[in-house]
């Protein structure tokens, strides 16, 4: 302990932040319009510091004061005498006790830093006319990502939906204790495809379609804390918070074949060309799936920093109850915006937790259009400006 508090840095040094790439790309001769490429490689984040300065959140280094006033008038108040007085801070040394009721945060300070493996294949084939066709597989896996929990509470491994009254008797001092901890993971998988006729003849096209999934047991990191259950992470297994299992996107650049140099009017004069000459039509669409979320409840645990879901009553969030079906005929019998059946979740019982899964709820899927118009004034033969107008 002593060579931890007289250490100089926040956190000890990680000397392990090997970080290598490799990588391929193949153009067999005999199959001269397919590519093959592939690539592996390791990946470092720092932890973040905010997670450090609240270390001193705490005796002997932090002392609060709270002032509840009440009645007529108000008292003289000294800074340094009886408003926030200076506090002698008692050595920190086998005789040093903790203050009755203290909360404590903790960070592991080993200095190992969040680590990211990610891996890539592709096949391309090049098809008639300058259209591209591309099929890739995207994978990664995080290690020793930010995870906040209660880290001094009356929880016990394996014990998954009840509180374990009486467990947390180790440091009677203590009311809580926040550990930021490294425990978090992640697991990405997906797969892109990809259709472009790249820009020839005034026009360009592209068409991507990705089809995904990520997994982990906490998106919030530092900023949140979704764990259930403190003692048993398994619980917190489930979709990210960011999941977007489907996302197509398409874009179009056209050139309108008028004015000079082009298919319609191409001998036109000056003042004509200035006139429907230049133009450029762009559209970008896209449809994508909702995030995920959690059904929630009431806290009644008596454990801080706990994200309570619901309890699962047996029935698919998705099922029709009486004349409604979630997610579908808002204008009819749906008018009160049913996205799930909230028949198949109850609330969660005291000194127990929600049976329901996290991210068991996909949100609405959302559509955006974006939709320009660019025109084109050449002054040289190297000199010309584009003035757009942009309609979503």
């Amino acid at each position: 302990m002593r060579d931890k508090l007289s250490h100089p840095h926040l956190s000890l040094t990680d000397h392990k932040d090997f970080a290598p790439r490799l990588g391929f790309a193949y153009n067999p001769k005999a199959l001269s319009s397919w590519v093959f490429r592939g690539g592996i490689g390791i990946y470092y984040d720092q932890t973040q510091a905010n997670e450090t300065q609240f270390i001193t959140n705490g005796p002997p280094i932090f002392t609060q004061q709270n002032f509840n006033l009440t009645g007529s008038g108000l008292p003289v108040y000294q800074f340094g005498v009886n408003t926030l007085p200076v506090v002698n801070v008692p050595p920190v040394d086998s005789n040093y006790v903790t203050p009755a009721g203290t909360n404590l945060f903790v960070e592991e300070a080993t200095g190992t830093k969040p680590r990211i493996y990610m891996w890539t294949a592709s096949i391309q084939k090049s098809l008639f006319h300058g259209w591209l066709l591309e099929a890739a597989y995207v994978g990664s896996h995080g290690q020793r990502l930010s995870k906040r929990y209660n880290a001094y509470a009356n929880v016990t491994p394996g014990v998954l939906y009840s509180v374990t009254p009486g467990v947390a008797t180790r440091y009677p001092q203590l009311n809580q204790m926040l550990y930021s901890s490294q425990s978090g993971w992640s697991d990405f998988s997906g797969l892109n495809l990809k259709l472009e006729r790249r820009f020839s003849n005034g026009f360009q096209v592209l068409l991507a379609e990705t089809y995904a999934k990520s997994i982990d047991n906490d998106s919030a990191g530092s900023y949140g804390s979704p764990n259930l259950n403190p003692a048993n992470f398994q619980l917190d297994r489930g979709p990210s918070d960011f999941d977007i299992r489907h996302r197509f996107v398409t874009s179009i650049v056209y050139e309108l074949p008028f004015g000079r140099g082009k298919s319609y009017l191409a001998n036109s004069g000056r003042a004509l060309d200035t006139l429907v000459g230049g133009w450029q039509l762009n559209s970008i669409a896209f449809w994508q799936t909702g995030n995920q979320r959690s059904v929630t409840s009431p806290n009644l645990t008596g454990i801080s920093y706990v994200t309570q879901r619901a309890d699962a009553t047996g029935l698919a969030p998705g099922s029709k109850f009486g004349d409604i079906q979630p997610g579908e005929d808002f204008s009819g019998a749906n008018t009160s915006r049913y996205w799930f059946n909230p028949r198949a979740f109850s609330a969660t019982l005291p000194l127990k937790f929600g049976t329901s899964g996290r991210d068991i709820i996909t949100a609405p899927s959302w559509t955006n259009f974006d939709i320009s118009a660019f025109k084109n004034f050449h002054f040289t033969k190297k000199c010309y400006t584009a003035i757009p107008r942009r309609s979503i």
